[in-house]
């Protein structure tokens, strides 16, 4: 009840600020019905689909006034049936300051390029938000953000322990991007996060560096990316890890596109023997990233690729059509193949088959009106032994997996 009347009492004072400045007020309702037989887990011959309906609901302020600006956003994200979810997804406050320079405090969702480190993971009904601070420069064409967020279970008398180390205790990174006139996009990221041993104040630092380029010629569109990743593990293990991905596209004709593309997530070897090597992590972690929009929407590796490979790591080709046959009509049909990119051992120290099997992700959206938009998602998984054994599926109890849905959902400006 608490959180009810702070949620409110905070909305109603939006609505008194109104009357004596700028203030836009926007709301957003998005419930999605879900059919679930594959979704995040392999199905088992002996499994039942899950039917369920989630929804996220929110209301967002926007305040500015001269050099300042201020967003708060309450939303409830939750599955039909539970409780109240209530919360504040964004709060923060921005100061433009001067020679192209702004400073931006508070929890606030940040994204850079397609979300592959840092996402705002819009696919989950919660979101996903950073309490940070954020230097921001712009001129022309470059950006620049340089940021940090720390977080703590509470406010400690003494000792630093965060007792979440399913996220990061503190975070530092940098982005740039810069414009070309010849059609080039060049950015770069730099990302230090901290994650902290269990049961100890001890904080580990993983660095990440990375580039990814964009260009078009004509009919083509061509994008790549790198990244490195080194430094320690929560567990105190070195790392030494990659990721590299390209995709390539190619306009059909005015309302389709066709992309070829291939990423290449690295893992670890279980047949090189070296002392170092074994004592080295060498499956590159995706940190805050996105998951659904580069390894599908049945999202079978969500979180911890290390434990969804059996460390071998993931490579993966895939193949999409990009269709807009009419006005507010579109569809995307993608095919994923999912393969270890180094090979790991079964129970009886065989080397396994690395083909993990494929995905085939229908989405088609079509835009109701203004600020609605109907979606609709189908998602058909045909996973290979390999994929079956490192998700504990018993041999002759596995099957193909299914995943629907339907979302619609609106936004609405209401001052």
């Amino acid at each position: 009840m608490k959180v009810k009347i702070t949620f409110w009492t905070s909305i109603f004072m939006c609505f008194i600020v109104q009357s004596f400045a700028q203030l836009n007020l926007s709301t957003e309702v998005r419930p999605r019905s879900e059919l679930r037989y594959g979704f995040a887990s392999l199905p088992s011959i002996n499994q039942e689909p899950a039917y369920l309906i989630n929804q996220r609901t929110r209301l967002t302020a926007d305040y500015q006034k001269d050099n300042l600006k201020f967003r708060l956003t309450g939303q409830d994200a939750r599955t039909w049936g539970e409780e109240d979810m209530l919360s504040f997804y964004e709060a923060w406050i921005h100061y433009d300051l001067p020679k192209n320079w702004g400073i931006r405090v508070g929890r606030q969702a940040l994204q850079y390029d397609r979300g592959r480190m840092m996402a705002v993971r819009n696919r989950r009904q919660e979101g996903f938000a950073y309490d940070a601070i954020l230097a921001k420069y712009a001129k022309d064409s470059l950006y620049v953000d340089l940021g940090y967020s720390l977080n703590n279970s509470q406010a400690n008398l003494f000792g630093n322990q965060f007792l979440n180390n399913s996220t990061f205790k503190n975070f530092t990174f940098g982005y740039l991007k810069k414009y070309f006139d010849n059609g080039l996009i060049l950015s770069g990221t730099a990302i230090s996060a901290g994650y902290q041993k269990v049961n100890s104040d001890t904080v580990f630092y993983k660095q990440t560096i990375g580039t990814k380029v964009i260009h078009s010629i004509d009919k083509f569109s061509f994008q790549a990316e790198g990244f490195y990743q080194f430094g320690k593990h929560n567990d105190g293990r070195s790392v030494s890890a990659y990721l590299l991905a390209g995709k390539v596209g190619y306009k059909l004709f005015k309302q389709g596109t066709l992309t070829l593309g291939t990423e290449y997530t690295s893992g670890h070897d279980a047949t090189n023997t070296n002392v170092d090597y074994q004592n080295t992590l060498h499956t590159f972690d995706i940190l805050e990233g996105a998951r659904f929009a580069f390894w599908g929407n049945a999202n079978l590796f969500r979180n911890n690729l290390e434990a969804q490979t059996n460390s071998g790591g993931l490579t993966e080709y895939f193949l999409r059509l990009n269709l807009n046959p009419i006005k507010d009509l579109s569809t995307m049909i993608t095919y994923y193949q999912f393969y270890l990119t180094n090979p790991i051992f079964d129970d009886n120290n065989a080397i396994m088959k690395q083909n993990l099997g494929g995905e085939l992700d229908i989405i088609t959206k079509y835009r109701v009106q203004k600020g609605s938009t109907l979606t609709l998602g189908y998602s058909y998984i045909l996973p290979t032994n390999s994929w079956q054994y490192i998700q504990n599926i018993a041999a002759n109890e596995g099957t193909n997996g299914y995943y629907l849905w339907l979302s619609l959902a609106t936004k609405i400006e209401l001052m």
